[in-house]
């Protein structure tokens, strides 16, 4: 096989601390051959070494599928930078004898190798620093380094060769000096003013002595009413120690006035506490009287509310009107709201004064005992009613797009409702996003405007009797414009990566029985196109998906204490604080892929293109 792309580089690739797979599209012979450079965040690089930071799994035909996959075994950061490249060295290896096997295949490799090895030299050299063709006589040799050594690259200024320019001591200091130099550079005029008048310059120089006595004898001057201010500064300071010694007595007294204020504090907190409990044990024997009435009250009406749901069931099976079953189920559920109530009462009072000692208090539990079973023999007959009145089961109302018959508490226009006979459709919302019809088929809810699926939540296999439909209709596109000679150049390479692969989490889930699948990748097909000086995201067959992560953040819970009565019984349960905390449920990512319908028609456009140059014209 030929080597047909000069390309022998992949990357660099971004981090973005998910990704670890990176996919290379040139030959090597083996995985040891490749050259991975990592470039961290300050761009320093370094080299990767196979096994300790990455694995490699390299496609099974080297010569149709060049290339393979890289895996790091740690997630490059953001901000840095992954590049894979070969090393293939550079000898020969391939011994021919006199009347020996002269096999294609080892010739093949050997000029392969020796091409690869001129890609790796073409490589280096795109990055060196070189001479423009048109220069002429020149010696791009460096100076010895002796020369070179410790000093910065110049060049001549008469030939521009290489030459050792000044040392890098010297550059640093005038880089250490620039801003001087720059104020030097900026009042230039006034320099050249002062170097005129150098003779008045030295006449101040030679009085300056004199000055500097003045000014000594100025500092006495002036440092004299200093002393006079510190004398008078020690009286005040030690006025103000006399004071702070009074005020130091006087907080004192006030320490001791609030001890006494703390006893006496007590002794009228714990007068409240008697006095709290007292109220307490008082208020809890009138709340449970009070219970234990409303209680024996019900148990009172509970016959007779069992005797009307009875008769309002055997009215409903014995066939009445929509009208009356609807006033019947009306009344039944009324009655069995009023029980709810009083039963919930029944037993907060039970809890809020369990432990308290009152025979008034026992009465309750046999009345909530009688509300509960009376509750469990209403709800009996109000199946029984309901499935009477409906003829059969529970039935809800039709509803529509915005008030859906069953809906998400809290998010009342989303859920399920019905908008016509035999029908049933599901709004997010209040937007009808999928429709279930008569015939048992499934509608969107918009034409052409949602998908099935995403680049992130993918599904897994369709099944299906026949392929998709997708539209074509010449009322809805423009003119079919036939494929340019670059379109036509990139078709027919493309034809040639078709080659076999496997998924790798296929690999991961079933080893060697994953199944072998037939295509090329998305990358390989950027490659290529670009080669041909063609967009490949201009083209509906190269898809490129990126998603960010998607997490709910949890505010932090506050504990709720527990209420106690005087006595230290519990009223009411407390809750324990709970941290602050984020959810991911959509890790970050991002993924190539194909439209293969377009793209086999493409290629199939370089096929034909191929037989057309085959025929006779």
């Amino acid at each position: 096989m030929t080597i047909s792309s000069d390309v022998r580089q992949a990357g660099p690739y971004l981090g973005n601390g998910v990704t670890v797979a990176f996919p290379f599209y040139f030959k090597v012979f083996a995985a040891s051959e490749l050259h991975v450079v990592f470039t961290d965040a300050s761009g320093i690089e370094s080299t990767l070494a196979l096994t300790t930071d990455y694995t490699v799994a390299l496609n099974g035909n080297q010569n149709s599928n060049p290339g393979g996959t890289l895996t790091l075994l740690v997630p490059p950061a953001a901000g840095t930078k992954l590049t894979i490249t070969s090393n293939i060295l550079a000898v020969q290896s391939i011994d021919l004898t006199n009347q020996g096997g002269f096999y294609p295949k080892v010739i093949t490799n050997a000029f392969d190798r020796l091409t690869i090895i001129v890609q790796q030299a073409l490589n280096s050299l795109g990055r060196s620093i070189k001479f423009p063709i048109s220069d002429s006589g020149y010696n791009p040799t460096l100076p010895s380094s002796a020369l070179r050594k410790g000093r910065v690259l110049a060049f001549n200024e008469t030939t521009g060769d290489p030459a050792a320019g000044p040392s890098i001591a010297a550059v640093d200091t005038v880089a250490g000096a620039s801003a001087n130099i720059g104020v030097v550079a900026t009042n230039v005029a006034n320099v050249n003013t002062v170097a005129g008048s150098i003779g008045n310059v030295n006449a101040v120089g030679v009085n300056i002595g004199a000055v500097v006595n003045a000014s000594t004898n100025m500092a006495a001057i002036i440092d004299a009413p200093n002393q006079a201010n510190s004398a008078a500064l020690s009286a005040a300071s030690a006025a103000l120690d006399k004071n702070q010694t009074s005020l130091d007595r006087t907080q004192t007294g006030l320490d001791a006035t609030a001890t006494a204020a703390d006893r006496v504090q007590t002794d009228l907190d714990k007068q409240a506490a008697q006095t709290a409990k007292t109220d307490s044990q008082t208020a809890a024997a009138n709340s449970a009287a009070s219970a234990n009435n409303a209680a024996n009250s019900v148990v009172s009406q509970l016959s007779t509310i069992k005797t009307q749901t009875e008769t309002a069931r055997d009215q409903a099976l014995a066939g009445l009107g929509a009208a009356d079953n609807s006033q019947i189920l009306a009344v039944l559920m009324g009655e069995s709201s009023f029980l709810m109530d009083m039963i919930g009462q029944g037993i907060k009072e039970l809890y809020r004064y369990e432990g308290v000692t009152d025979p008034r208090l026992v009465a309750i539990e046999p009345a909530v005992d009688v509300l509960a079973q009376g509750l469990v023999d209403l709800a009996d007959l109000l199946g029984v009613t309901a499935r009477a009145v409906s003829g059969g089961d529970i039935m809800v109302r039709l509803g529509t797009v915005d008030n859906p018959s069953i809906s998400i508490f809290g998010n009342r226009n989303t859920g399920f409702y019905s908008p016509a006979a035999n029908q049933l459709a599901v709004t997010t919302g209040g937007v009808q996003r999928l429709l279930i019809d008569a015939s048992g088929n499934h509608l969107t809810g918009t034409d052409n405007a949602q998908t099935l699926g995403s680049a992130a939540k993918r599904w897994s296999t369709v099944y299906a009797g026949t392929g998709t439909i997708n539209t074509s209709d010449a009322r809805e596109k423009t003119a079919v414009a036939s494929l340019t000679a670059d379109e036509i150049a990139a078709a027919k390479d493309l034809s040639k990566e078709v080659g076999t692969y496997q998924f790798l989490d296929s690999i991961a889930a079933k080893g060697n029985a994953a199944r072998h699948h037939v295509g090329l990748t998305v990358q390989r097909a950027i490659e290529i196109m670009r080669l041909h000086n063609l967009d490949p995201m201009r083209y509906g067959f190269v898809c490129y998906d990126i998603w960010p992560e998607v997490s709910i953040e949890h505010p932090a819970v506050a504990a709720v204490p527990e209420v106690l009565d005087a006595d230290g019984n519990i009223l009411e349960m407390g809750t324990p604080a709970q941290a602050a905390w984020t959810e991911v449920i959509q890790t970050a990512g991002d993924r190539y892929s194909f439209r293969y319908d377009q793209l086999n028609l493409f290629i199939a456009a370089g096929l034909n293109a191929r037989l057309a140059a085959l025929e006779p014209i």
